[in-house]
């Protein structure tokens, strides 16, 4: 029953998502005025590109910004 503001959704390209997407998308978003303290991803391989311009605006992933990932897709974690 909550409101949808597509403004705070990263959309992707259907015919080609990839990490650049979700990376410039998060980007924007960390730039507004409110910035989001959650990310809710529909691919874990697309959390990638979000995580990245997190770490890059020097945020902590799991204190600063919480991410909901899922898809059970594999990929390197540090």
């Amino acid at each position: 029953g909550l409101p949808v503001d597509e403004e705070l959704m990263i959309r992707v390209p259907a015919n080609a998502p990839n990490q650049v997407s979700t990376y410039l998308g998060m980007q924007k978003l960390l730039r507004s005025s409110c910035p989001p303290t959650a990310m809710v991803v529909g691919r874990d391989y697309l959390a990638e590109g979000i995580c990245l311009a997190i770490e890059e605006a020097v945020l902590v992933i799991g204190q600063d910004i919480s991410i909901i990932r899922f898809d059970d897709v594999s990929w390197q974690q540090e």
